[in-house]
Parts: C-alpha cells; structure tokens; sequence
C-alpha cells in the first residue's frame, strides 16, 4: 500500500508572528527583523528535514555566498527554529549545523596612518564633519551605524560619554576622550541640527539600495518606527533631499521635510498606523 509523506515546511504565519514577538517582546530594532525576513525569505519552501537543509546549503553555496554568509543566514534560521520548537509548532527541534568558518586576521591602520589623520587639517564644513567622525570612530570604536544615528542628546560633553543605540536595539553608555569631546564640541557649535553629522540640507544619496534600507533607516528622523509596505524589491539609483528637524522640530521653508520629500521625490507616502497594546 502506498503512503505519502507529509513534508513540514515554515508557513509564512509563523514568520510574521516570529518577527512580531521579536519587535514588541524582546526590542528588535526594525534592521534586526529585516535581518530576519531576509535569512527566512531563502529557507521558506525549504523541507524541515536533513536533507532540505544540506541541500539549502548546496543552493547557497552556488548563489556564492561564503561561508561566512552562509552562516549568517543559519544563525537567523535556528533561532526561528529553536522559537517554533518552544511554540510547539515543530515536534523536534532541529538545527542547521554551520559551516567551518576560521577566523581571518584583521588588518589594523598602522600608528603612522592614525597619527597622519589625528594631525589632519580639515577645511570647510564638509572635511570638519567627515574628520569629526572618523576621529570618533578611533577614539570610541563605535559602529559606523551608530556613529552616523548619533543625536545631539545623546552627546553628554561634560562626562565625556555617549549614549548611543546599537545592536538589538540596546542602548549603552560609551566613554570618549578629552580631544574626542573637543572636535564634537566644534562641530556641534556650527549646526542647529538634532543629528550629529548631518549636511545643512539633510541629503541622503543613495546609490543602488533597496527601498527597505532607506526606509529602515528613516525612524529617527520620523521620530517613530516605519515600516516597508511598498513591496517593492530590488536595488534602486535615487537621491533622497529633505531637511533635518531641528531640536525643536522646525526646519527650512525653502527645503522640504522627510515626509514631504518621500512623497514628492520618490513618491512614497508615510501613513500613520495606530496599533492597539493590551496589557494583561
């Protein structure tokens, strides 16, 4: 007698409801839960069995990703398993097993280069800010994200910290030099602008990007979370031009806001989404 074999696959339910849990519960930041949809979105026909993920492996590997890549993707994909498994939607927790990945050295700048760029002379507002935050990332060793979504609040001058929002969304406390704190003083002097490092007209040049990145990383200057429903993919040529807000929200008559550049530049348009919270 013949019988068929029901192959499990993930129901794309269970990845809204995963990456959901994710932004509300545990404070994902929007990137995390694209980093997310983004290592599920390859997997998702994929059979939950051994061979499913060898051969996901193989499909991998002829994409050309490394090994590294591959593993990136397989991180995001066993904490999606180990959740269905907690969740009872799977019977038996599986595992993507990784792939040898050794560490290569990195390659520091050499003490000769750092003293050529702390002795650099800056000229104009656009060579101040540019040294201003590669002095900050040598003397704090932040984030190249965290350092350009680095706000005027967040730059405590007199203790000599900055409060900045890294990885996951936590926020932490970073310390920075008497010479660090002198640069920003002077760059913060010359500008009104709640963002650190940010041009007079608020440009944002985008070359070959997903929609998504520039979406992703318009929430500060909304001041909420936005979310992507264009469902537009691939890469895109465009410049983005709008104002920075201020401290206190204004900004320039002549240079359109993030809202109204979005809609007359690109024409997107942001609505607001009022979600409902139900506290137990």
């Amino acid at each position: 007698m013949d019988a068929t074999t029901h192959v499990q696959t993930i129901a794309p339910e269970w990845i809204t409801s995963f990456v959901d849990q994710g932004l509300y519960l545990r404070g994902w930041s929007v990137r995390t839960c694209r980093t997310y949809r983004q290592g599920l979105a390859t997997i998702a026909t994929t059979p939950l069995t051994k061979a499913g993920f060898a051969a996901w492996v193989r499909t991998m590997r002829e994409r050309g990703l490394t090994p590294g890549g591959i593993n990136m993707y397989a991180r995001s994909v066993n904490s999606f398993l180990t959740w269905a498994h907690e969740e009872g939607l799977l019977s038996e927790r599986l595992r993507i097993r990784l792939l040898p990945d050794p560490p290569k050295p990195l390659t520091a700048i050499s003490d000769a280069e750092i003293r050529r760029i702390v002795l650099f002379h800056p000229r104009g507002r656009f060579q101040v800010r540019t040294w201003t935050l590669i002095l900050l990332l040598l003397d704090t060793g932040l984030r190249i994200d965290e350092a350009l979504g680095l706000v005027r609040g967040g730059v405590d001058l007199h203790n000599c910290v900055i409060r900045v929002r890294g990885k996951g969304n936590r926020e932490r406390l970073v310390p920075m030099s008497l010479e660090c704190r002198k640069r920003l003083y002077l760059l913060l002097k010359g500008t009104t602008a709640d963002p650190v490092f940010v041009t007079s007209s608020g440009p944002i040049p985008h070359r070959a990007q997903r929609l998504a990145t520039l979406i992703g990383g318009s929430d500060g200057v909304a001041g909420r979370v936005v979310f992507d429903r264009t469902g537009l993919d691939g890469r895109f040529e465009f410049t983005l031009r709008f104002a920075a807000p201020t401290s206190t929200g204004a900004v320039p008559d002549d240079i359109p806001n993030l809202f109204s550049a979005l809609q007359d530049q690109l024409g997107l348009r942001l609505e607001p989404h009022a979600r409902r919270w139900i506290r137990s």
